[in-house]
């Protein structure tokens, strides 16, 4: 979906919360990584920071994108790829221009936060809610943030609701709560099924899906054996604008869901 020529996985450590064998977890992860031969590479992400990686790149070969040191280069990739995402949302909602709208950013972590920076950059207005009572303090300081109270950022007033924490966030008891017009934002799974995405379509809300949205990260990967630009990786990014436009433009020709719009569009490049 992304116009990537490789696939795409998700590996997780269950760590169990046990930090005093979290760097043997990382080293048989590696481990078994290098046993695959390079059918599966892996980089930085939720919970894995460039400490991490750098640890398993003494026992694995298969990792990408390894900074230099700790920059949080990716999350901002991650950020900037939700921001284009948001952008074309608006765009197909009428919207050309972000100044002045509002969007509700739930999730306050390194792609929460840098997206707050870029949102609050473009002119928007921000709404925030984060499990940390901190980080809402910061965004209020620094971008001048309206904070809201657990459970209530999805019914937010604003223009746009942007999940970045965990994912399920989209279900039956939200969706008939949600007064955005655009949902964007980079958490996973944001679904909590595959119903859910006619159901935001029935209540008329523009559902950029997020498998397009978030797809910064992978995005930012550099090319085999090149090390990691951040203007390249950038560039690569802001195709997530015209991926999203092309997605909202086939779920409304062929009046389907934007959800199934983008399956459709990966299973047709998977066919080519």
């Amino acid at each position: 979906a992304s116009g990537l020529s490789h696939g795409g996985a998700k590996a997780v450590i269950i760590d169990d919360c046990d930090t005093g064998t979290r760097a043997e977890r990382l080293v048989a992860f590696a481990g078994f990584i290098e046993r695959l031969g390079g059918l599966y590479t892996t980089a930085e992400d939720a919970g894995i920071s460039t400490a991490d990686v750098r640890s398993m790149s003494t026992v694995t070969r298969f990792i990408r994108n390894l900074p230099l040191e700790e920059t949080g280069d990716g999350a901002l990739c991650t950020a900037w790829g939700v921001f284009h995402g948001i952008r074309a949302g608006l765009e197909f909602r009428g919207i050309s221009d972000m100044c002045g709208c509002s969007v509700a950013v739930e999730g306050l972590g390194k792609v929460g936060m840098a997206l707050c920076e870029l949102l609050q950059n473009a002119g928007a207005d921000l709404i925030v809610y984060d499990i940390d009572d901190e980080k809402m303090q910061v965004t209020q300081q620094k971008y001048g943030a309206k904070a809201v109270a657990a459970g209530q950022i999805h019914r937010s007033d604003a223009d746009v609701y942007s999940p970045c924490a965990l994912g399920a966030t989209l279900n039956q008891k939200t969706i008939p709560e949600i007064r955005a017009r655009v949902v964007a934002g980079a958490a996973n799974n944001q679904l909590s099924d595959a119903s859910q995405d006619q159901l935001l379509s029935g209540y008329g809300i523009t559902y950029c899906p997020d498998y397009i949205v978030n797809a910064g990260g992978v995005l930012s990967v550099a090319p085999k054996g090149a090390r990691f630009n951040l203007p390249e990786a950038l560039a690569r990014v802001a195709t997530i604008h015209e991926t999203t436009h092309n997605v909202l433009a086939l779920a409304k020709t062929a009046g389907i869901p934007t959800g199934f719009a983008a399956d459709r569009l990966a299973r047709q490049r998977l066919q080519t």
